[in-house]
């Protein structure tokens, strides 16, 4: 176990207060200490720091029993989070606010003339109607195998020419959708859940320690279905390649060597078309094959794969680095 810094408790702590903010339409500085179990003075602080940098609004006192005036605070929702999900056909360009709604979507085709262009009137209209200094962070979710690289190039330029000073993120789409279903497995912040996604016969694989992204080698995001065999070919093309049997051993096996090495909680699996892996047979080949009992099992959650989960996993985590970055400037 890595060891834990001050600042990493003082970026989840900045997470946790405005988590709370973000749930409700308004809440009191007393409240967050009550919900999120940290001192008053600390939420203050917090707080004090999150309306210096403008993502949070404190609006008109009320008079509260004790006669002591306390102040509501709120999410400032002219902020937003630009994503970039660029697909086969298309780039999708959405505008988030600090609460994850989606305020708009515009959809440029790839495959008409000038998409640059388009997108570079699309960049002028949005700084036009909500503000070049009111964007939070800027995402790029890119598919499995890159392409378009006049349109990726676009955005890094046109991001580096008016959202320069704002965190920028650009990462594959298994990782941010995986961020998105790794929230709905219960106590997901405090426990370490593994995520399968297949999309267009492509597998791959996340995992969360604590509620954050497993980082590998050299800072990488641990894509666990990237990892090879001795022949260099990945476990996700064995995968896409193999028929009912082979899936079925190759699938068993991965899931009890990250089961033995990384122990999750709870393993999510969502796919976008039926596939010949069932959980009751996963679970008996891990007993008679592998020697788990059904206590070192972890809960199972299976659910159909959403391609939006791709944006708001990608918004969640531009929302996170804004915040860590808010914290570490206080």
């Amino acid at each position: 176990m890595g060891t834990v810094t001050l600042q990493a408790i003082k970026q989840a702590n900045f997470r946790s207060v405005f988590k709370v903010i973000a749930e409700n339409s308004a809440v009191s500085r007393s409240v967050i200490a009550e919900k999120t179990e940290l001192s008053l003075m600390t939420v203050g602080k917090i707080a004090d720091t999150l309306l210096s940098q403008g993502g949070v609004r404190q609006i008109k006192e009320s008079q509260n029993h004790a006669g002591r005036r306390a102040g509501q605070l709120m999410i400032d929702h002219d902020r937003y989070l630009l994503v970039h999900e660029l697909s086969k056909d298309a780039l999708h360009l959405s505008l988030f606010d600090l609460c994850l709604t989606q305020k708009e979507q515009h959809i440029i085709p790839l495959n008409k003339p000038n998409p640059t262009q388009q997108l570079k009137d699309l960049y002028r209209k949005i700084i036009s109607d909500y503000g070049e200094n009111q964007c939070c962070a800027v995402g790029l979710s890119l598919p499995f195998s890159p392409f378009a690289e006049d349109t990726i190039n676009c955005i890094e330029n046109l991001q580096n020419e008016h959202f320069r000073s704002v965190p920028f993120l650009k990462d594959s789409q298994i990782n941010f959708a995986a961020h998105a279903l790794a929230r709905n497995a219960e106590g997901y912040e405090e426990k370490n859940v593994l995520c399968w996604i297949t999309e267009n016969n492509h597998w791959d694989g996340a995992y969360f320690v604590g509620g954050d992204l497993f980082f590998g080698r050299n800072g990488k995001f641990a894509e666990i279905g990237k990892l090879c065999d001795t022949n260099g070919l990945s476990l996700s093309s064995h995968l896409s390649s193999a028929n009912a049997e082979e899936f079925e051993e190759l699938f068993t096996a991965n899931i009890a060597n990250t089961l033995r090495i990384l122990h999750p909680h709870t393993l999510v699996f969502a796919s976008d078309h039926p596939t010949p892996i069932l959980w009751q047979s996963l679970t008996e080949k891990l007993i008679s094959k592998f020697g788990f009992s059904e206590d070192e099992l972890p809960e199972f959650k299976e659910e159909p794969y959403d391609p939006s989960l791709v944006g708001r996993g990608l918004a969640i985590r531009l929302r996170e680095l804004w915040i860590d970055r808010v914290a570490l400037s206080d």
